[in-house]
């Protein structure tokens, strides 16, 4: 057998093996690990219906009042709220108050940032809080702690908190 054929045998041998690979990862894509279909609703919707939530990411939608009110049933799910956007969180994460028109209000963090805060989320709460306009928050409640988020909306745009930035920009802090 000469070089060209045994390159020849190499060659095919290497396209079985990414044909083999491609299969197994669409395969796996496919079968469950594609993202699940986002469905908005409320807590009585989902318990009248559990079934037809089942394999759906599930947020539920609340007013800050109801969740301050009757905080058990939100915990540990991902839920949406919106409010006015109030003072800075004074923790270790970053984070702001949401508050509703009676004054009520409930805390919204993200636990990525640690020393810096991603700039584009940070400069649409510094434009909600300042102007007095509503913001959306949706990520996991935990009672006792508030909103670990996972995005903000604001002005129709949708800002992925846990999205951390390379570029570090200054100003750190707003006033």
């Amino acid at each position: 057998m000469n070089s060209v054929e045994l390159l020849g045998q190499e060659n095919q041998e290497m396209k079985r093996l990414l044909i083999g690979y491609v299969v197994i990862c669409l395969t796996a894509y496919l079968s469950g690990c594609a993202p699940k279909e986002i469905v908005r609703t409320d807590l009585a919707t989902v318990h009248a219906n559990p079934e037809v939530y089942k394999d759906k990411r599930v947020i539920l939608k609340t007013e800050i009042a109801e969740l301050i009110n009757n905080p058990i049933p939100y915990d540990s799910e991902e839920i949406e709220v919106s409010g006015v956007v109030g003072k800075d969180s004074p923790g270790l994460d970053w984070g702001f108050y949401l508050e509703d028109e009676t004054g009520k209000r409930v805390e919204c963090y993200e636990t990525n940032y640690r020393l810096i805060s991603y700039f584009e989320a940070d400069l649409a709460v510094y434009n909600a809080r300042e102007s007095h306009e509503k913001m959306t928050a949706v990520g996991f409640f935990k009672d006792g702690f508030g909103i670990e988020l996972s995005w903000i909306e604001y002005q129709g745009k949708t800002i992925y908190t846990n999205y951390i930035s390379n570029i570090r920009i200054i100003p750190m802090n707003w006033p």
